[in-house]
């Protein structure tokens, strides 16, 4: 028995003692907390060259008083190497700076539009991120027109980390204007997996900040790019996918010029397959906002001209959407809005009947009839009025 015993407590305590085999020290490890793609041209194969910049967190820059005086050391450090696979560049990494690439602190990912215009290199280049067990679901995904290192080459004066300024940029961005929804490593798996449409922001880097451009639209999951939507555009579809409780929409109502704050939007979309070859599409919006601004002749806004006001509204609401299907459909042949689901969940007998005609062969998406309905309510003015409407 007491040998039985003795085997036991051995197991045991070689099972605790391998626990950290694998373990690295901190000051070994290379913190990463943003990461760019871009195409660097092509091998004597045809095939496409990739180059990858990881941001490495310099723990003795940060917190440095000045950046300005230029004798301060910077707190991150950008490098560059190309190859074929990113898998192989990243570990060549660990030649160049003696410590090993660390990921679970990435906050963003910036990709070049010239990856998307690459048939099928977007989904590869995601795959490393997906697979990866030190990449977390939540990293923030963009996109830069032109070179997406420069990205993390901004010197913003309030955030000396570039990869924490665009962190938060895309943060704020997100809450506070309701233009620009944020996608994550997690969410574009899915859209992966599910051959959906999407867009992602599009970003241009300037010395010391980014301007936001638009969304740019992702076809087929990750195939490629059929195109972009402006910023007004984006708003409308974010509005029909019910993304958006913030936003700002400008009316003229007579001589005034009003502008409405978007405090929240519901959208419910329904579908009706009943013809294939038509299908018609019913989406209600209801949102609710208030005033915020009003340029003109200061006047006492009565009922009439609050209803006025709601009335603009919704028809400039209305206006966007149209716009933005219309350009979905006719011009970027992309379901952006994401009927396909709706049709796969809801009717899909009917979606197997059209599932490879949707976007792609007949493109039936681009003859669907779009009807739009637009509920808008201000529940105040910006004073001590508040109205509430049933």
């Amino acid at each position: 028995m007491g040998k039985y015993r003795t085997y036991l407590i051995m197991i045991i305590l070689l099972s605790v003692l391998a626990g950290c085999w694998d373990e690295v020290a901190i000051e070994e490890r290379g913190f990463v907390i943003g990461t760019a793609v871009d195409v660097a041209g092509e091998n004597e194969n045809g095939d496409p060259v990739m180059m990858l910049t990881n941001q490495f967190v310099v723990p003795a820059g940060v917190g440095a008083p000045s950046q300005q005086g230029g004798g301060d050391k910077k707190p991150y450090m950008n490098i560059t190497d190309t190859g074929t696979s990113l898998y192989t560049i990243d570990q060549r990494m660990a030649t160049v700076t003696r410590k090993l690439p660390f990921y679970e602190h990435l906050k963003v990912l910036v990709i070049s539009d010239k990856v998307l215009e690459t048939p099928h290199l977007f989904s590869s280049v995601l795959d490393i991120f997906i697979r990866n067990q030190e990449m977390r679901r939540g990293i923030k995904v963009l996109i830069a027109k032109g070179e997406a290192k420069k990205i993390l080459e901004i010197e913003a004066e309030e955030e000396p980390l570039p990869s924490m300024y665009v962190d938060l940029l895309l943060e704020n961005s997100e809450d506070k204007t309701g233009i620009m929804k944020v996608n994550r490593v997690g969410e574009i798996h899915e859209y992966v997996l599910a051959k959906n449409d999407y867009i992602l922001p599009l970003f241009t880097a300037k010395k010391d900040r980014i301007n936001y451009e638009g969304g740019i639209v992702v076809h087929g999951g990750g195939t490629t790019t059929s195109g972009e939507l402006s910023k007004e555009e984006v708003l409308g579809l974010n509005i029909v996918k019910g993304d958006t409780d913030a936003g700002m929409i400008e009316v003229k109502v007579e001589d005034h010029i009003f502008a409405y704050a978007l405090d929240y939007t519901k959208s419910n979309i329904k579908v009706n397959p009943k013809d294939i070859e038509n299908i018609d599409v019913t989406v209600d919006i209801t949102s609710g906002g208030h005033i915020t601004e009003v340029f003109g002749t200061e006047e006492q806004i009565d009922h009439k001209g609050l209803r006025d006001i709601e009335k603009a509204v919704e028809d400039q609401v209305k206006s966007r959407i149209e716009r933005t299907i219309s350009k979905a459909q006719n011009e970027l042949h992309s379901d952006i809005f994401q009927i396909d689901d709706k049709l796969r969940y809801h009717h899909y007998k009917e979606w197997e009947r059209l599932e490879g005609n949707w976007t792609d062969g007949k493109q039936l998406f681009s003859q669907a009839d779009f009807t739009i309905n637009v509920d808008v309510s201000v529940k105040s003015t910006g004073t001590s009025e508040t109205y509430q409407y049933d």
